[in-house]
């Protein structure tokens, strides 16, 4: 079997389970769920003009971090004004390394994460023309229902992109 397979599947479960999750919290209970994944980054802008003009995500907050710094929270909710944090599976939390602290370092412990997009070729021909590296072109799981592509985001955290074979369906 795939060794991509494992993992991508529990995170389709996960992103299923949120209406439940939601309901769960609308009767007072918290569901055990991830509720976002944070990335240091180094340029926020340029990391902000990935997640939000080439992916398609909307910014959710600003948030107190390091230093004079703000953390950014980012959704794919189409509503952020009234967005909760669940309203589209887990966020995403970008913090800015201080001035001058250089490139991020990645271990070997990070393998990537995976987003759901409605049309994998469109994304990944913006990151192209964006200059960002494309570590495998938009080709079809065995099912032949579903693209999968990978990228790498300006940081060079390594992106998993899983949509529909047909672009909006």
């Amino acid at each position: 079997m795939n060794r991509f397979f494992w993992p991508t599947a529990a995170m389709l479960l996960a992103v299923a389970a949120v209406p439940t999750a939601r309901a769960e919290e609308s009767q007072g209970a918290l569901a055990p769920r991830v509720m976002f994944v944070a990335f240091r980054v180094a340029d926020l802008e340029r990391s902000l003009h990935f997640y939000t003009q080439i992916l398609g995500m909307r910014e959710y907050g600003r948030y107190p971090g390091e230093g004079s710094q703000k953390d950014v929270a980012l959704t794919f909710a189409t509503d952020v004004g009234g967005a909760e944090p669940t309203d589209s599976g887990a966020m995403l939390l970008l913090i800015p390394r201080e001035a001058g602290a250089g490139p991020v370092q990645h271990g070997d412990a990070h393998s990537r994460i995976a987003f759901g997009v409605p049309d994998v070729p469109g994304v990944v021909a913006s990151a192209k023309q964006a200059g960002h590296e494309v570590t495998r072109e938009p080709t079809r799981i065995a099912d032949g229902n579903r693209w999968v592509a990978f990228v790498r985001d300006p940081d060079g955290y390594h992106l998993e992109l899983l949509g529909p074979a047909t672009p909006g369906s």
